[in-house]
């Protein structure tokens, strides 16, 4: 029997505070998720790459709606005993559709949500050309978020990979400190981000 959500989401909120590393290996269907599952991690990802790719046949760039990513997520996290993190695109609109797609992933079972600060529609975030929103914007797309019931998400900047800091351009990782959770890692990072002490996500 899977712990019920509002336990999952409490058990990610105690490991990011005890500080270290939450390893959740990224997947995309009930086969990948339940194999991983198998193994023993503490928490599961939800790529919204493997989804647009697997349950449709399309590149991430937009493709996958909220319905899509949404049926994956109660599926995958009603059907696993990790903690499940899921990709949540840029939030699918503006600060309405996002606090909506909040409530609608917590319903779904997700432990926390990723968000995006790129412009709509998206890319991959491993693929050149993205275009990321202002930090105002995102810091709204995080106001909305946290205005909504899931208590905990992550955010990740696509700028920091294609925009070095300047006079006048805030780090691409200012909305941290908005977050309830830091970025995650795992990208290569540019050279100036590593020195800065940044995630390049």
């Amino acid at each position: 029997m899977t712990p019920d959500p509002a336990r999952k989401r409490a058990a990610l909120r105690e490991r990011i505070a005890a500080g270290g590393l939450v390893v959740a290996p990224g997947v995309f269907d009930m086969a990948s998720a339940r194999i991983a599952d198998a193994m023993g991690f503490d928490a599961l990802y939800l790529t919204g790459f493997g989804v647009s790719a697997s349950l449709l046949g399309l590149p991430d760039a937009g493709f996958a709606t909220l319905t899509d990513m949404e049926s994956v997520v109660r599926r995958v996290a009603g059907g696993t005993g990790a903690l499940l993190i899921a990709d949540a695109d840029t939030g699918y609109g503006g600060p309405l559709n996002i606090a909506h797609t909040v409530r609608a992933y917590e319903a779904a079972g997700a432990a926390a949500i990723q968000l995006e600060d790129q412009e709509f529609p998206k890319k991959c975030g491993r693929l050149p050309g993205r275009r990321v929103v202002p930090a105002a914007e995102m810091a709204t797309r995080i106001a909305a978020s946290r205005s909504a019931c899931l208590p905990l998400y992550s955010q990740r900047s696509n700028g920091a990979s294609t925009h070095p800091p300047s006079p006048g351009r805030r780090c691409p990782c200012a909305h941290r400190a908005r977050s309830s959770s830091p970025p995650p890692t795992g990208r290569p990072r540019p050279a100036w981000v590593r020195r800065a002490g940044g995630t390049g996500r």
